[in-house]
């Protein structure tokens, strides 16, 4: 029987916990200790509604900031200047048999950096963050990230790099 946080007793565990409770109208409400509450619902294809967040969008949205954060303090540690950072992400899923399946997922990340003079430690940072991201970790399926540079001392120059290259 696998050991629960509680019994397992490390100090390096850490505990997230969230509450999802089922409304009347076909939504739920999110909440979090300290956190403002978070409506959720079915995606519009299956009868959602417009304005509620929907379980394939939390998974991305977990995903982009987890990228995010993850690339910034490990930017931070090896001081790299980022100037900005932008995360997209697309998910494609199909439905198998009645249940939905998520294929993959595409990240494109975008910084801004002085010059050009940091293009390789940034792709360091990118490749560490990539290996680093618990939450990428986390998921089965497949996940892809396009990695675009930009110079504020060469502005129409943009460089991308493929993970691992």
């Amino acid at each position: 029987m696998k050991k629960t946080g509680k019994e397992m007793n490390d100090e390096n565990l850490m505990k997230f916990s969230v509450i999802c409770r089922y409304r009347d109208d076909g939504t739920g409400a999110l909440r979090s200790e300290g956190m403002p509450e978070l409506e959720v619902g079915p995606p519009i294809a299956f009868g959602g509604r417009a304005g509620t967040w929907c379980p394939a969008q939390l998974l991305l949205a977990a995903l982009e900031s987890c990228s995010m954060l993850t690339f910034m303090r490990i930017a931070g540690k090896k001081k790299l200047p980022v100037k900005s950072y932008k995360v997209s992400a697309s998910c494609y899923a199909r439905i198998e048999k009645g249940n939905v399946e998520f294929e993959s997922i595409d990240l494109l990340i975008e910084t801004s950096l002085p010059s050009e003079s940091y293009k390789d430690l940034a792709g360091e940072c990118f490749d560490e963050a990539e290996a680093a991201c618990p939450v990428r970790k986390a998921l089965s399926c497949s996940v892809t990230s396009a990695f675009v540079m930009t110079f504020e001392d060469r502005p129409s120059r943009k460089c991308c790099d493929e993970p691992g290259k």
